[in-house]
């Protein structure tokens, strides 16, 4: 339950719980207070506290007009005062997944009578290693419990395993092994693309650009200073300026740099050269200007999908 980066969690079970009717409570609970909150005013504290759930649930029995539903809620009421500092606590806000331990102590709001319970520490948006947990690259599986009804439920077997994966920053071993196999590839095509001709390997930092969503507005290779290619966005309009070079050195390319810094209108620039010196192979450039070179070609190449014209070039 550390929040020490890299140290991992071990929780026993997880639950997830929504903060309020429509997350009226997120930003009170995970940004102010550090706290979980449950409502259900219509059951006494001294009940619940008691541990008198059959009298809870005819209770509630009244409220939901059904005896499974009532049922269901006091189960719900009874994680909540009952459990344990090793139960894993998650819920979604502002587009991340945020989770947090905490301890069964209960506190009635006079103001509504809600509940609530301290976490431990603060809610965490982020991994282990200090990584966003953003909902965009979560299972699907997993965030289809923000359509759930309720106000909490458990994490299943099979998401319980995969949320300790992402919170403790373990791969999957069918996304590593996936990994492992796109980086073999990536260093495949960079050997070939250190082979390719060096027109061909101009077409292709045309293709990668294209593929990636840029429009050419200049002709390639043509003769204007100091760009090869002119790019810019349909959707933003921002421009970009490419030069590609068949051989450069370090000194070409910071001289490219300097140039780069008194132009206007660019959002950014690159410089692809085919044939870097032992120099320019082992910078790492800042600011506005990218170098892409075989490695970085390569990696563009594979992500593009570009593969296959890269082998057919070399075959």
């Amino acid at each position: 339950m550390s929040e020490m980066a890299g140290t991992r969690i071990n929780p026993s079970a997880a639950l997830y719980i929504k903060l309020g009717e429509g997350g009226r409570w997120e930003r009170e609970c995970i940004e102010e207070q550090q706290t979980l909150r449950i409502g259900f005013e219509e059951v006494p504290h001294s009940l619940c506290s008691e541990g008198k759930w059959e009298e809870a649930a005819e209770l509630l029995v009244k409220e939901s007009k059904s005896k499974s539903v009532a049922t269901t809620f006091a189960r719900q009421l009874r994680l909540f005062y009952e459990g344990a500092e090793d139960i894993l606590w998650i819920t979604f806000y502002r587009n991340r997944l945020w989770w947090c331990f905490s301890r069964p102590e209960v506190t009635v709001l006079s103001d509504d009578g809600s509940r609530t319970r301290p976490v431990i520490g603060r809610w965490q948006s982020c991994d282990v290693n200090g990584q966003p947990l953003e909902a965009s690259r979560l299972s699907g599986k997993l965030l289809m419990m923000r359509r759930f009804q309720g106000t909490m439920c458990s994490v299943g077997h099979q998401q319980f395993t995969y949320l300790l994966r992402k919170i403790n920053a373990i791969a999957e071993p069918d996304v590593e092994a996936a990994r492992s196999a796109r980086d073999l590839l990536a260093q495949r095509v960079e050997t070939i693309v250190r082979s390719l001709h060096w027109r061909d390997f101009e077409i292709l930092i045309d293709l990668i650009f294209r593929e990636a969503g840029w429009r050419r507005i200049s002709e390639l290779g043509g003769s204007q200073t100091p760009f090869d290619l002119e790019l810019r966005s349909p959707i933003t309009g921002e421009r970009y300026g490419v030069q590609i070079k068949s051989q450069a050195d370090l000194e070409t390319f910071l001289a490219y740099q300097d140039e780069c810094e008194s132009l206007e209108g660019f959002s950014r620039f690159y410089f692809a050269v085919h044939s870097p010196s032992p120099e320019l192979e082992l910078i790492a450039p800042e600011g506005k200007v990218q170098l892409l070179r075989p490695a970085e070609v390569a990696d563009r190449a594979v992500r593009y999908g570009l593969v296959d014209w890269v082998i057919d070039k070399a075959g």
